[in-house]
């Protein structure tokens, strides 16, 4: 009975980190407090003025403007997807800011999403969410080629809307449904597939990568607040106490 009740707690705190690497490393640490060892994690190249301008109040900087869910009606000048910086929303010099690091086809991802999303309709340009990419292929096979897809919608202004089609279709993400939901986004598709086919968004995630090596981020979804690493789905409210407290005076 003992080893049954032990098995079926391991089992839930498994569950609540989310998604990790591979199956020796799903019981990781629990969440500690710790300054990032990276700028670029934390704030970086993200904070670079980009090509394309973003709206006032609420900037997204990636994306092409506007609101996550908002259609615009042509996309943003075309940008190297090698050079790209890691798309953000929010107020450029917001004074709580927080580095999401995120798997496609991780369903604790798609949660979190949708409760970062709330958190940048309630707080606006008082935060500055950065949003990087940490497909974990050994469990998730199309994460991947769905995070450098996002990387090419990027390049054509279309990430947010991107990343939002991808989320609500994780378990449909082949490259056909990315080229699918290219064609469904207005995007260019002939560079849209050009640029997915030649490799030249991997360098984007890649970047991303090795940013979550640095702050010993090995689980998603992950996020880092003002240096301090926070690991799996957490509830909205507690993702408000904690912003809330970084507000303070």
């Amino acid at each position: 009975m003992r080893r049954s009740v032990l098995g079926f707690s391991l089992t839930l705190w498994i569950l609540a980190v989310g998604c990790v690497e591979d199956a020796e490393r799903r019981t990781t640490p629990r969440a500690r407090r710790a300054a990032a060892s990276s700028s670029d994690a934390v704030t970086g190249s993200a904070a670079r003025k980009p090509d394309e301008p973003g709206v006032p109040g609420l900037d997204m900087r990636g994306g092409g403007g506007g609101t996550p869910a908002a259609a615009t009606s042509t996309p943003a000048r075309y940008q190297n997807p090698r050079t790209l910086a890691p798309p953000w929303i929010g107020g450029r010099n917001a004074k709580v800011v927080i580095v999401e690091f995120t798997d496609f086809e991780c369903p604790f991802c798609r949660t979190a999403s949708q409760t970062m999303k709330r958190l940048v309709d309630h707080y606006g340009a008082r935060i500055k969410l950065v949003f990087r990419h940490l497909p974990l292929t050994s469990i998730h096979p199309q994460a991947r080629l769905a995070a450098e897809a996002a990387v090419c919608a990027q390049a054509q202004g279309r990430f947010w809307r991107m990343q939002e089609v991808i989320f609500k279709n994780n378990r449909n993400l082949t490259r056909a449904d990315l080229l699918k939901y290219a064609r469904r986004l207005g995007l260019d598709v002939p560079r849209f597939t050009k640029d997915l086919d030649s490799g030249a968004c991997k360098r984007r995630v890649d970047r991303d990568i090795a940013a979550a090596r640095k702050n010993k981020v090995e689980g998603t979804p992950a996020f880092i607040i003002n240096g301090r690493k926070i690991e799996g789905a957490l509830p909205y409210g507690r993702f408000k106490q904690l912003i809330d407290a970084e507000l303070r005076p």
